[in-house]
């Protein structure tokens, strides 16, 4: 049933790991939210960074890190878009009256690498752009995939504090959504972006 609902003219990748992360949201939801996420939002006090643990806490496919010469690496990608998300949909309003919400990072994707790419903030060394633009899949948890991932994030705290001092409420999901706006529009020289097989973006 779930195949026929997001039915489309691909098959989506990763099926079966998507058809378990929706049904431990509606599992966890039901069991300690009364099966609504609002009253998690209440349970956080309406704060971004309480409402981005409490996701991490309870639904472990949220739970985004990998390791990185011997550190532990956090993105968090689809627990702070969920949290962008609910800001943005009530523009900062009743569920979206969310405090804190400029301590949200960057969601490390694959579009907001190629586009910063394209803009010549990030660049790759010669053997990674062989590999993304030959479209050569790399290794999710890989060194490759955690310097492109947290470099991302990185730009764009660096564009951010830019950005600042003409706006001085300017905050990283502002820069997120704008490069991830752009990233939209085609061009003809546009390169792949990188292929890693994962759900955690």
């Amino acid at each position: 049933e779930f195949r026929e609902i997001l039915r489309g003219n691909v098959i989506i990748p990763l099926f079966e790991e998507r058809r378990k992360t929706l049904r431990e949201v509606g599992t966890v939801l039901n069991a300690k939210y009364s099966g609504e996420f609002s009253n998690l939002i209440k349970v956080a006090n309406n704060d971004a960074i309480n409402l981005l643990n409490l996701i991490i806490a309870n639904f472990p496919s949220f739970d985004d890190t990998a390791m990185y010469n011997g550190k532990k690496v956090f993105f968090y990608k689809r627990a702070q878009l969920l949290v962008d998300d609910i800001y943005q949909a009530f523009n900062g309003k009743n569920h979206g009256n969310l405090k804190n919400i400029d301590k949200i990072t960057a969601c490390a994707d694959y579009k907001l690498p190629q586009v910063l790419r394209k803009f010549g903030i990030l660049s790759y060394s010669k053997e990674l752009a062989t590999k993304v633009d030959n479209k050569i899949e790399i290794a999710k948890g890989s060194e490759e995939e955690v310097e492109v991932r947290a470099n991302t994030i990185w730009a764009i705290e660096l564009i951010k504090e830019e950005l600042k001092h003409k706006f001085p409420h300017e905050n990283s999901i502002h820069v997120n959504d704008h490069l991830w706006l752009l990233g939209q529009i085609k061009s003809a020289n546009d390169k792949p972006y990188h292929l890693t097989r994962t759900t955690a973006y």
